[in-house]
C-alpha cells in the first residue's frame, strides 16, 4: 500500500471513531430537579416526570431543587436499573 492509502484508510477509523464517541454522550434530559441527594462520593439528582437517577461524582454547584437543567451523560446500567452519569450539566433557570 502507499502512503496516500494508509492516509485515506487512518482518516476513516478516525472518524468512525470520532461518531462513535460522540454518540456515547448525549443530551439525556432537561426538566426541573425534584430531588437533589448529596453524599460524600455522589450527587444524584431526580428530574420531575423521569423516573432515572441522574448521577455525577463530581461536586455540582449552584444547583438546587426546582431549577430547570439540561443534563448531557451517558446511560449506563447499575442492577439492572437504567442511570445517566452526568458528563454535563446547564442550568437555565
Amino acid at each position: 500500500m502507499n502512503k496516500k492509502q494508509i492516509l485515506l484508510i487512518t482518516s476513516f477509523i478516525l472518524i468512525l471513531f470520532l461518531i462513535i464517541f460522540t454518540q456515547s454522550f448525549k443530551d439525556f434530559d432537561e426538566g426541573e430537579i425534584s430531588n437533589i441527594k448529596i453524599s460524600t462520593t455522589r450527587t444524584i439528582l431526580n428530574l420531575k416526570n423521569n423516573e432515572m437517577d441522574f448521577i455525577s461524582f463530581d461536586k455540582i454547584e449552584n444547583i438546587e431543587k426546582c431549577n430547570k437543567v439540561k443534563i448531557y451523560g451517558k446511560e449506563e446500567l447499575y442492577k439492572n436499573k437504567k442511570q445517566i452519569l452526568i458528563d454535563k450539566i446547564i442550568c437555565l433557570k
